[in-house]
């Protein structure tokens, strides 16, 4: 099963003006399952991914992501790592011959026909509402079977059938036994996706809990409870 620890993490952002301490110590283990990040907007949710994933790197302590291939991890960010010209026939084909993998298009295909966005699979990206570029990152991340899937904000501003899509997606790849982690402030797919909740305040894991313990009201009362900032930033 694919794991994540995150061990004694520190990370900073430094701009001309200042620098802004995300995380200091920062301490946490994933194993497999849905993992849902809570926090408000600068809490370190997409920070904490992207140092998971590898594009930003800790200024002390280590991530260790367990799992037995090398392209294993795939992340959905906004619109990082989809070529918004092409269509995501085209971004599959890409993907395909970039990774030697002859099954990238056709597993991409499977899961286009299961978000019911078969009929845009020729579409450029960027003409796309934003719930189908949801859906459309969705299905080139899951086209390479990713052992860890990463997540961040994946149903900001997108219409309630991809919602329901997203959800289905995360608890289906769990289901195999891939570890996902779930980015959002969202109370509807945390409670939708289940697993266990992370809840980070200004850098820090202020409360964890399985989220089969509440109800999707319970939850947002617990979160409320926990929290003390709320930030600008991620």
């Amino acid at each position: 099963m694919p794991s994540i620890d995150v061990s004694d993490v520190s990370f900073s952002y430094r701009t001309l003006l200042r620098k802004k301490q995300v995380f200091d110590g920062f301490c946490l283990n994933i194993d497999g399952g849905v993992c849902c990040l809570l926090g408000h907007n600068g809490a370190g949710k997409t920070t904490l991914l992207k140092l998971i994933y590898g594009v930003l790197k800790p200024s002390q302590g280590a991530i260790a992501v367990h799992m037995t291939r090398m392209d294993g991890m795939a992340l959905v960010t906004g619109p990082w790592g989809v070529e918004e010209r092409l269509s995501s026939r085209e971004n599959l084909r890409f993907r395909e011959k970039y990774l030697g993998n002859s099954d990238v298009v056709a597993q991409g295909e499977r899961w286009a026909r299961r978000m019911g966005i078969a009929s845009y699979m020729d579409t450029p990206c960027r003409e796309l509402s934003s719930g189908l570029f949801v859906r459309a990152a969705l299905v080139l991340a899951l086209s390479e079977s990713p052992e860890v899937l990463l997540l961040d904000e994946p149903t900001a501003a997108v219409d309630p059938e991809t919602r329901v899509v997203v959800a289905q997606a995360a608890a289906e790849m769990a289901d195999v036994g891939s570890a996902v982690v779930v980015a959002t402030h969202d109370f509807d797919l945390a409670h939708k996706v289940g697993g266990r909740a992370v809840v980070l305040d200004e850098g820090s894991l202020v409360d964890g809990f399985p989220l089969a313990e509440c109800s999707r009201d319970e939850l947002e009362s617990r979160y409320f409870a926990t929290v003390r900032h709320v930030g600008e930033g991620s």
